[in-house]
């Protein structure tokens, strides 16, 4: 039997096989840069993934031109330096595509609103893509078609007189959800998509939506209350209410405030969309394989990159060099982010302690909500990934990006 061994960072005393070691050094101290382009598993040397890729796909060699295409996808973008050509060659969504998708969702939305219990269908559905995943290559003689697929949020803002208040909403989510779970399992017949359950949460409703091209869409559903938000007057008066709940009733107005979230994105130039496409890419390919649940979300980026924007006096037009850079620096210099930026932010932030510089990110939509410190993101991993594309080719000579883009 081998012989277990500890973590090389001395991080405990608990012993590990190999391959459980591999992949205890990956996820808390890496992400190292040793992984194998097929099969995504981590070794601690460039001789031990030779000897893996020898022995576990018969050489590299040997596998099929479209195989090796698709597993060198994601390194299209450390080995990129035109970073406006990748994004609308490669992240950039297609019309067609695009209405594709916008047909399926369409169609989950009318079974939603009238094939399901009238207790439970939503008045109103609000739709934010989270991520797009590229079905094409940019390089030319690479012609391989990657099954494309999207992330997608919906919230359904639910009937104000069967959720009139957030402690409503509270009271009835979980029989909520698992009557939703059943409605759509049963009810899917009667649309032209494939609805297939994925999981529950305490907040949401995972399912895979598989359209008649056979293309496939991660939704996440996420109940809310129909909340006043139409003038600054009543936001104030929201988030008056939400200081004085508890923070379990906290949670439950979040997805609540969708709106004014999907309103902060929706305005800003479209040039800072495409760079919020980029870091999404980023995050998807190369952040969240490492760093699964402890993976910052979409939500977080976004946020990261409209104070980095805000910073560089809001440009419209920009170098997406040095706007991916001013990004990445920022994600690198993790432990100092102090974010809640003035005109973004729909509130002011009360003033620390004198001499408090403990990081925080404030969501701009909630003032109860410090993203960097109510969830356990693995920052540090996120922070070394930032380093490594920051010393790729595309970034050479550039500098000084935090206010000039």
């Amino acid at each position: 039997m081998p012989r277990k061994l500890p973590c090389p960072h001395l991080c405990s005393t608990k012993l590990y096989r190999s391959k459980a070691r591999r992949r205890h050094v990956h996820r808390e101290h890496g992400p190292v840069e040793d992984v194998c382009l097929l099969c995504t598993e981590p070794f601690l040397s460039t001789q031990a993934l030779k000897r893996h890729t020898s022995m576990a796909h018969n050489n590299v060699a040997q596998m099929s031109d479209i195989s090796l295409r698709e597993a060198s996808l994601t390194d299209e973008l450390y080995g990129n330096t035109d970073l406006d050509e990748f994004i609308s060659t490669l992240i950039q969504p297609d019309e067609q595509f695009l209405k594709i998708e916008q047909a399926a969702v369409d169609s989950l939305v009318r079974l939603l609103q009238q094939d399901i219990p009238a207790k439970i269908r939503p008045a109103r559905v609000l739709k934010r893509r989270e991520y797009f995943c590229p079905g094409r290559l940019s390089r030319q003689g690479y012609g391989c078609e990657r099954k494309r697929k999207s992330d997608i949020d919906l919230t359904l803002v639910m009937d104000k007189e069967a959720f009139p208040t957030v402690d409503s909403l509270k009271e009835g989510m979980e029989d909520l959800l698992s009557t939703l779970k059943t409605s759509l399992t049963h009810q899917q017949s009667k649309r032209d998509v494939i609805v297939e359950w994925d999981k529950t949460t305490k907040h949401s409703v995972q399912v895979t939506l598989t359209d008649n091209d056979g293309l496939r869409h991660s939704i996440d559903m996420l109940p809310a209350v129909d909340l006043k938000l139409d003038d600054a007057e009543s936001v104030r008066n929201i988030f008056k209410q939400m200081e004085q709940s508890d923070s379990e009733t906290k949670a439950f107005y979040s997805a609540s405030l969708a709106p004014l979230q999907v309103e902060l994105v929706r305005a800003l130039p479209t040039k800072v969309k495409s760079l919020i496409r980029l870091i999404k890419f980023w995050n998807k390919e190369k952040v969240k394989p490492v760093l699964k649940d402890l993976c910052p979300t979409s939500y977080v980026y976004e946020v990261i990159i409209m104070d980095a924007w805000a910073k560089a006096k809001r440009p419209s037009n920009f170098d997406m060099k040095r706007a991916a850079h001013a990004v990445m620096t920022k994600l690198r210099n993790y432990k100092i982010m102090r974010i809640c930026t003035p005109g973004i932010a729909l509130y002011k932030r009360k003033s620390d302690k004198k001499g408090n510089k403990t990081a925080f990110i404030m969501d701009p939509c909630n003032p109860t909500n410090d993203i960097y410190n109510n969830r356990q993101f693995n920052w540090k991993g996120m922070s070394a990934e930032a380093k490594k594309w920051l010393n790729k080719p595309v970034f050479a000579g550039v500098s000084k990006t935090s206010k000039s883009w």
